[in-house]
């Protein structure tokens, strides 16, 4: 079974996060407030899925991606500002809460 690790600067943010995907039968999920804790996480699971904000107290969204193993993906939580760098782009919520890339 994969890992879902919840990484957000607030960490009662990402507990409601975490909160959510309990209540909706995600077995294996964690809450952290920093990239340093969640890349302990993942160091223990084979394979799962990060989800996180675009900055950290100690570590950016990218720099954290750069981290991760190969067998894991992630998911960036981010006002469209912060989803549109150079020439990558992820897919993000609008205000109107619409999914767009």
């Amino acid at each position: 079974m994969g890992v879902i690790v919840v990484v957000l600067p607030k960490l009662e943010n990402a507990k409601k996060v975490k909160k959510i995907l309990l209540e909706h039968g995600f077995q294996t999920v964690f809450a952290c407030s920093s990239a340093s804790s969640a890349l302990q996480m993942v160091g223990e699971y084979s394979y799962g899925l990060v989800i996180s904000g675009y900055r950290m107290p100690d570590m950016y969204y990218l720099d954290l991606v750069d981290c991760l193993p190969r067998d894991f993906e992630s998911i960036l939580l981010g006002s469209e500002e912060r989803c549109v760098q150079g020439a990558i782009t992820w897919w993000c919520s609008t205000a109107s809460g619409r999914w767009r890339r």
